[in-house]
């Protein structure tokens, strides 16, 4: 296909009229209630995977005017508990989409909200909140409930933080180790008894903080993003155009709505007037069985899930709905695009049905969309490809250790350049200071520009193999590795790392279909295992990578450690290797890192 047909192919793909979308240089963040009451009105807009807990807003559907109003409510209630301009409010509580309404409400009520996960467990959300400088604190009875929670909650008490509790835990609320504290708000009574009338409109300067947000802290150092308006508004600009929903379409977000990232396309999909689902990382089944019942067109998630999808037989649901899936953090995985684009409802010219896969390159300090690569039905994803730059918004640099630009497809450092450059780091400028480079920010990524300008993902230069012949990236292996047609996920990280050198062993770690439990993995035949490790050490061999690898490891999904954005915590994995401990589910889900 000619580079023009497949640029009218990907237009039919995503029929979004620019026409119908809101002029973002107008639009007002602090404003966005009204703007969704206005514009949707009584349309159902987010169909939470569980009711609000505040009365009147438990439904299935929540419309633009009951987002509007129970907002307003949120917005008053912050109000009337003390928050006011600047005032930095810390949000941790379950992963579910009211983590937008309480970001949207404390905007509006002049605050800058810091948004956190809670598997990031109390002792990180609490130094986040000492480092915020933050006096108030929204989260949910089953959170503050959770491991840490009386200590780490209960010395911020001590210290004059303002709870704001949301629910009670199930059962007798006075079991609560906080029911009755000085400095507890119930604020299922504070937001039911707070007018729906708008607060006082705020005027806020387009450099004025709007939120915070931390990373994903893959290599162990998470850090907070600061946001401001103008910022924000540049993540959407190279977003709306190509986001494939409409007023009336069905969406699902399939991401943790602490991360920048739900924030960024949750708005985009609320401003369109779609109707928005939602779906867990972790449960593929669940998501499948909504797409087909709830006819979803678009779904937006992070790798995992995908990658999850994949190990399903798509054919047992009817995807026929599908349109479009896409991907903004972690670089999915070619086998799992191809699975993927097979099924849907697109019928391109001279094309098979099915679907597009958008495969975005971006972060939490760059926001996604502006450098992409669009699967179409029928295409062979290439591994690793992450696409061109869009060129009025983002720019792409290889560079090496002295940050000097590479021979033409040589591996480097990843240098973008973005409009939507996020502003700092909250409190910690040298690390901001180190991550720019003459106008250019570096986050930590290795890869390369191949003969068709594309950047191509390598690894994280952190997670990188150093041995004594040479340096492995992860990535080129691991789409090798899921090549194979029993394999589901693979892990390639530096084993036996020498502490003095940094020379370690190459080795993966690799989940087959089926195996996502060490139940599952004792089932396995042993001499099926030997056999399936040879296999794929032969087939990693064929990659091109010199050095290669010295070892595989059959395991169980559950065994290879993820973050709360599903990312592999190769770190972790090292670690592992070196102590000969092994990861449980349990503490895989409470996880630090992310």
């Amino acid at each position: 296909m000619s580079p023009a047909a497949r640029r009218t192919a990907v237009r039919r793909a995503l029929p979004t009229p620019l026409a119908r979308l809101r002029n973002l240089v107008t639009f007002d963040i602090t404003r966005l209630y009204e703007t969704l009451a206005a514009d949707h009105g009584d349309r159902p807009l987010l169909v939470p995977p569980t009711p609000l807990e505040y009365p009147g807003y438990d439904t299935a559907e929540l419309t633009g005017r009951q987002l509007r109003d129970v907002g307003h409510r949120i917005a008053n209630a912050l109000r009337a508990a003390g928050v006011t301009t600047n005032t930095r409010v810390v949000i941790v509580k379950r992963d579910h989409p009211d983590y937008l309404l309480y970001l949207y409400s404390a905007i509006a009520a002049g605050a800058v909200p810091v948004s956190v996960s809670p598997g990031t467990g109390w002792a990180y959300a609490t130094a986040v909140a000492e480092r915020a400088g933050a006096r108030f604190l929204i989260s949910d009875a089953a959170t503050l409930g959770a491991p840490g929670g009386a200590e780490h909650v209960g010395r911020m008490l001590d210290e004059g933080t303002t709870v704001l509790a949301v629910g009670t835990p199930s059962g007798a609320d006075g079991d609560a180790w906080w029911a009755g504290r000085e400095g507890v708000v119930d604020f299922v009574d504070a937001v039911t008894a707070a007018p729906t009338t708008a607060p006082p409109r705020r005027r806020i300067g387009k450099d004025t903080p709007l939120a915070l947000f931390h990373t994903s802290g893959t290599t162990g150092s998470p850090k907070l993003c600061i946001w401001s308006r103008r910022n924000t508004y540049r993540i959407w600009k190279p977003m709306m155009p190509v986001l494939p929903v409409g007023s009336g379409s069905r969406a699902m977000l399939g991401v943790p709505f602490s991360h920048q990232i739900a924030f960024a396309l949750g708005t985009a999909v609320l401003l369109c007037g779609a109707r928005m689902s939602t779906a867990s990382l972790y449960d593929p089944r669940a998501a499948l069985r909504r797409i087909e019942e709830e006819r979803i067109s678009c779904v937006m998630a992070f790798p995992h899930l995908y990658m999850r999808m994949a190990g399903e037989d798509l054919d047992a649901y009817d995807l026929s709905s599908m349109k479009v899936w896409a991907v903004g953090a972690d670089k999915a995985h070619a086998p799992h695009i191809a699975a993927l684009t097979r099924h849907g409802s697109l019928r391109l010219p001279g094309r098979p049905r099915g679907s597009v896969f958008l495969d975005s390159y971006g972060s939490t300090e760059i926001g996604a969309g502006g450098i992409m690569q669009v699967w179409l039905p029928g295409d062979v994803p290439e591994p690793c490809v992450q696409g061109k730059p869009m060129p009025t918004q983002f720019g792409v640099r290889i560079v090496d250790e002295r940050w000097q630009p590479v021979p033409d497809g040589a591996p480097g450092r990843i240098l973008v350049r973005s409009t939507s450059h996020f502003d700092g780091y909250w409190d910690d400028h040298t690390r901001w200071a180190e991550s720019r480079i003459d106008g250019w920010w570096w986050g930590g990524d290795v890869g390369r520009i191949d003969g068709k300008g594309r950047l191509v993902f390598l690894d994280r230069e952190a997670d990188s193999v150093r041995t004594g012949a040479g340096v492995l990236y992860g990535l080129p292996v691991e789409e090798r590795l899921l090549t194979h047609p029993r394999v589901l996920e693979a892990a390639v990280f530096s084993a036996a790392t020498d502490p003095r050198t940094g020379v370690g062993r190459a080795e993966a770690w690799v989940a087959p279909k089926g195996v996502l439990t060490r139940a599952d993995l004792a089932a396995l035949d042993e001499s099926d295992r030997l056999v399936l490790e040879k296999e794929l050490l032969a087939l990693a061999g064929d990659t091109g990578e010199r050095p290669g690898l010295a070892a595989v490891r059959v395991v169980a999904l559950e065994q290879i450690p993820v973050g709360v954005t599903g990312k592999v915590l190769k770190r972790r994995l090292r670690e592992l290797t070196a102590t000969g401990d092994e990861l449980t589910s349990t503490e895989k889900g409470n996880s630090t890192d992310d």
